[in-house]
C-alpha cells in the first residue's frame, strides 16, 4: 500500500520546489532590469553560467531562501550549489529550522567567492562592502548627526541592507547596467544608501551638490541640468522638494527620465 508519508513528502518537497523556482525567477528579473528578456528558470538551470548570479547576487538570493522557507543554510553547501535542484537538496538536508544568530555573518561570508583574503585586495566598493560584511557586519561604518544634533549609527549590515532595497527599487524603475543616476541630496543616510545602491544594480552614480537654500531650488537645478544632460543622467535621486521641478529638468536633460 502507498506510505501516506512518503506522499505527503513528496507534496512538501514539489511546493518548495515551485517556491524556490519562483523566487529565483523574481530574482533573476530584477537582475535583468525592466523590459530585458530573463531566462526561464528550471532545477537544473546553471546559477552563473545562465542566470547570471555572481557573489553578490548569491549573498542576495539567500537572504530571500533564508527569509522565505524561514532556515539557516550551511555556507559550504551554498558556495557548492550551481543548480536550483543543488539549492533544493541542501534546502532539504542541511536546513535549520529558525535563524540563528550570526546567520547574517554566514551569510555575508558568501561574497567572499569575489574578494580576496585580504580587503586591499578588493577591487571595487562593493568588494569592500562585501569584506567588511563577512568579517564585522555589527561594526559601524558612519555616525551621522542631524541639524539638531542628534546622531545615528549605521553598520556596514544596515548599510548593505539599505542600498540591497534601494538597488532593488531602481532596478523597477528600468535602470539598466552602465546608466547614469544624478544623486542630489544632502549629506546623510540616504545619500550612501542611494549611492551604495546605484552601483550594486550596475548603474553609475553622478553625485551634484544640492542647493544652500531652498529658495534656491529652481536656479540650482537649471545650473545643475548641464551635467544632468552632459552624463546623460537617466535617473535623479532627489529630497522631496525637487519633485515639482522635475517637468523642468526633463525639458533640459534630454535622458531624464
Amino acid at each position: 500500500m502507498p506510505d501516506p508519508d512518503s506522499a505527503a513528502r513528496g507534496q512538501e518537497t514539489d511546493s518548495r520546489a515551485r517556491a524556490l523556482l519562483g523566487l529565483l525567477s523574481e530574482l533573476s528579473r530584477e537582475v535583468r532590469g525592466k523590459g530585458a528578456r530573463a531566462p526561464r528558470v528550471g532545477l537544473d538551470s546553471d546559477l552563473e553560467a545562465e542566470l547570471g548570479f555572481d557573489s553578490l547576487v548569491r549573498a542576495e538570493m539567500v537572504r530571500r531562501i533564508e527569509q522565505r522557507f524561514g532556515i539557516r543554510l550551511p555556507l559550504p553547501a551554498l558556495t557548492r550549489a550551481r543548480t536550483p535542484r543543488d539549492l533544493l537538496r541542501e534546502m532539504q538536508a542541511g536546513g535549520q529550522a529558525g535563524r540563528a544568530p550570526d546567520g547574517e555573518t554566514e551569510r555575508a561570508a558568501l561574497l567572499l567567492e569575489a574578494v580576496a583574503a585580504r580587503p586591499e585586495q578588493a577591487q571595487t566598493l562593493q568588494q569592500v562592502l562585501a569584506w567588511h560584511l563577512a568579517t564585522h557586519p555589527q561594526r559601524p561604518h558612519l555616525i551621522v548627526y542631524d541639524e539638531a544634533g542628534e546622531s545615528r549609527t549605521i553598520s556596514y549590515r544596515m548599510l548593505a541592507d539599505e542600498a540591497w532595497r534601494m538597488a532593488a527599487g531602481l532596478v523597477a524603475q528600468g535602470l539598466e547596467p552602465g546608466q547614469r543616476v544624478a544623486l542630489m541630496l544632502p549629506t546623510g543616510a540616504d545619500y550612501f544608501y542611494c549611492f551604495l545602491g546605484v552601483l550594486l544594480a550596475r548603474g553609475v552614480p553622478v553625485p551634484i551638490y544640492p542647493p544652500a537654500r531652498p529658495d534656491q531650488l529652481e536656479d540650482h537645478l537649471r545650473r545643475h541640468a548641464g551635467i544632468l544632460d552632459n552624463c546623460q543622467a537617466s535617473l535623479l535621486i532627489t529630497f522631496a522638494e525637487a519633485v515639482p521641478l522635475s517637468r523642468l529638468l526633463q525639458s533640459l536633460a534630454s535622458e531624464l527620465a
